[in-house]
């Protein structure tokens, strides 16, 4: 009932129905737990539906108004769902839906926008409780491409071809580029290089955005050598991004065509560039290899090697010869050919000797050149190699000893050991004997039982440096004979001389045996003893021979006088004679051809000579004169010139007293030829000098071959 205010008696009655108030409790969001675990990264452009739910969580049965509002991300689009009322039961849930849509310039790991889905309640105009989603984001786009910059139309076994490509990054971000080579057979072998590098895959392109996103990349590939000249090979590069798929493969490969080439080409391998050293009167080898990089033989292949010594000297012989035919041998500066089949070496062997005049400190610069194959201009191709060699030191020892081969039993025998050095250096040399059991050695004053050690000064260059080594061998105490042996090392260990020696220690009388045993075992003592026993026997035969002639002359001498002699046998008063003067035939005179040549001097004899004062007469022996009486002397002769002739004198007597004394013209001729080498021509004569005596003394003939023969005739007779 309503009651009027001016006029309370006035009313109106009407009927009001009623009910209590509508309290909303609701909440909406996305319900992750129904829905599981998604990835929500969305492509660009791509389309995606969010579901959300609405929970009524009051006593009574509400309806709601729903929607959803989106914060950020400006390029993306947001629908609303199809329906917006919404009637939930109490406790109970319902969803709507919302479509997103992602931008087609989203790149990749840009985040989505926040959508914030809501509910308002149509009975109490409340609004539930809502939770943003937040898990929209851009995912990547992969989108490669590769394209051919250079390739070749041939490709030579053994040598490495570069195929240049690009690669192209036209996806939505980042991306790690792997490349991959097709239809190669598994021994073959490729590599990737980017700027100058061997790189390591992947490759990094960056968006287009940054500028990176192009790479020029070399795919570099090395077929073995033994691949034949003009075959096919094709084969395909491609690219592809890592960890994902590319969204257009059509331009991800390129494909290459090409055929093999015939290829030789020499390469140096194995010589050893560094620094090397030698010594004086040492030799250093160097081996290396000459290799055919190709797929044909090369029978043109050359090489040689060049020498510069500084100073400058012609003592450093240097010969190159190929290892498996070592007779065929150049110097340096002259070639040496080689043939080699395809992909085949052969093996080269550089010797330098280094002789003894050589200085320490030289320096020689050696370089080796190899030619052969062919190269791009159609001439051959040349390699090169060098290498210094050092003269750094030179070792030159002499080593000599004396040793007897014996020594008297309690006497020590001294071992002298000699050192000439020529080296540069001091040399350290160890002296290490092996004695039998018993025996001691002392060197120096020092007892040695395992080595000794001794040093040479070394040499001035102009002449060997001297020291000697003096040690003394004491024997057991009993007499033997046993085995020295030593050797001599420097500090390097190299053995300069081995000696193997056998020596006795021997008694006192057993040395007296050995020296008369060791006369005759000896085969050049022997000899020599027969030799020596000949010649004092040559030389007693020679002087019995000069002997027995003297006395023989002697006599014949005296027999001549007898035979001269005139008158009744000499007495103890000899009377003197006298001599005619000796005249000289003269030669003819100048203008008288007809005297051809001068005659020989001659001694004019005008009395017997049988009582001269210097004539002595053998006492108690008859004169031969008796027995043979001398014929008087004929006429004086004249000379063709007019002058006087006097008749010819041999060796005191005239050549009538010969003749009537019973020579022959034979004897009186072989007489003659005789003293031609024993008598003087007399001096002219002057009435103011006297002859000494009217026979020449005669000289023994040449003790020669023929002195021999008289010696050896008169030991026989």
């Amino acid at each position: 009932e309503i009651a009027s205010d001016s006029d309370p008696s006035k009313t109106d009655i009407a009927l009001i129905k009623a009910k209590s108030a509508m309290v909303t409790i609701a909440e909406v969001g996305f319900d992750l737990a129904s829905q599981g675990a998604q990835d929500w990264s969305l492509l660009p452009s791509e389309v995606r539906e969010l579901t959300f739910t609405v929970w009524n969580n009051a006593s009574r049965l509400d309806t709601f108004t729903v929607g959803a509002d989106k914060q950020g991300g400006k390029t993306w689009s947001l629908v609303q769902p199809s329906f917006t009322s919404l009637a939930v039961n109490p406790g109970s849930s319902s969803t709507f839906t919302v479509t997103v849509q992602s931008p087609s310039t989203g790149q990749v790991g840009d985040l989505g926008p926040i959508i914030t889905p809501w509910a308002t309640s149509t009975l109490s105009n409340t609004n539930a409780t809502p939770s943003a989603f937040t898990l929209l984001a851009i995912k990547p786009v992969y989108d490669l491409k590769i394209s051919i910059v250079n390739g070749n139309q041939e490709i030579e076994p053994g040598v490495a071809a570069v195929f240049g490509i690009e690669i192209e990054n036209d996806g939505n971000g980042p991306v790690d580029a792997l490349i991959s080579v097709a239809g190669l057979s598994d021994d073959w072998s490729w590599w990737v290089v980017v700027d100058g590098i061997t790189t390591q895959q992947p490759i990094y392109l960056s968006p287009s955005y940054e500028l990176n996103d192009v790479k020029y990349v070399e795919v570099n590939l090395l077929i073995p050598q033994e691949v034949g000249p003009n075959e096919d090979i094709d084969f395909t590069i491609r690219v592809d991004p890592e960890g994902g798929s590319d969204s257009n493969e059509e331009d991800n490969s390129v494909l290459f065509e090409l055929k093999t080439a015939e290829v030789k080409i020499p390469e140096i391998i194995g010589f050893n560039n560094s620094t090397q050293m030698v010594r004086v009167e040492e030799t250093l080898t160097i081996d290396y290899q000459i290799h055919n990089i190709g797929n044909i033989a090369d029978q043109n292949i050359r090489a040689t090697v060049q020498v510069q010594s500084m100073p400058q000297t012609d003592g450093v012989i240097v010969e190159m010869f190929a290892i498996d035919d070592i007779t065929n041998k150049v110097e340096d500066g002259r070639w040496i050919g080689v043939a080699i089949s395809a992909s085949g070496n052969v093996t080269m062997r550089i010797v330098i000797f280094v002789e003894e005049h050589v200085q320490v400190g030289t320096n020689v610069a050696l370089v080796l050149i190899v030619e052969g194959g062919e190269g791009e201009d159609g001439l051959p191709i040349t390699k090169t190699a060098e290498t210094l060699i050092n003269v750094y030191e030179r070792r030159d020892v002499t080593l000599e000893y004396s040793l007897n081969e014996s020594s008297i039993l309690g006497h020590s025998e001294v071992l002298t050991i000699y050192v000439w050095s020529n080296s540069s250096i001091a040399e350290t040399l160890i002296f290490s004997p092996q004695l039998p059991d018993g025996w001691s050695l002392y060197c120096d004053g020092l007892n040695i039982e395992q080595s000794y050690t001794f040093t040479v000064d070394k040499s001035d260059g102009l002449r060997p440096s001297t020291a000697s080594v003096l040690c003394k061998i004491i024997d057991s105490g009993s007499a033997e004979s046993n085995s020295i042996r030593w050797n001599i090392t420097n500090e390097d260990g190299d053995v300069l001389s081995t000696e193997d020696i056998e020596f006795a220690f021997v008694s006192e009388s057993d040395e007296v045996t050995n020296i008369f045993g060791y006369a005759l075992s000896d085969t050049r003592t022997i000899v020599f003893g027969i030799v020596s026993l000949t010649i004092i026997m040559a030389s007693l035969l020679l002087v019995l021979a000069r002997g027995r002639r003297g006395e023989e002359e002697e006599y014949e001498t005296e027999k001549y006088e007898r035979e001269v002699v005139t008158g009744p046998p000499s007495s103890d008063v000899v009377q003197p004679q006298v001599v005619q003067p000796v005249l000289q035939v003269l030669t003819t005179p100048v203008g008288q051809e007809d005297l051809a040549a001068q005659v020989s001097t001659v001694v004019a004899v005008t009395q017997p000579l049988e009582h001269h004062p210097l004539v002595q007469q053998p006492q108690g022996q008859h004169s031969i004169a008796q027995q043979h009486p001398v014929v008087p002397p004929q006429a004086e002769q004249t000379s063709v010139a007019g002058l006087p002739f006097s008749e010819e004198i041999i060796d005191g007597y005239r050549v009538s007293e010969l003749q009537a004394a019973g020579w022959t013209e034979e004897q009186i001729e072989w007489k003659r030829q005789s003293l031609e080498q024993s008598v003087s021509v007399s001096p002219p004569y002057s009435p103011e000098e006297t002859v000494s005596s009217p026979i020449a003394e005669t000289k023994p003939e040449d003790e020669g071959a023929d002195g021999l023969g008289d010696a050896f005739t008169a030991l026989g007779g």
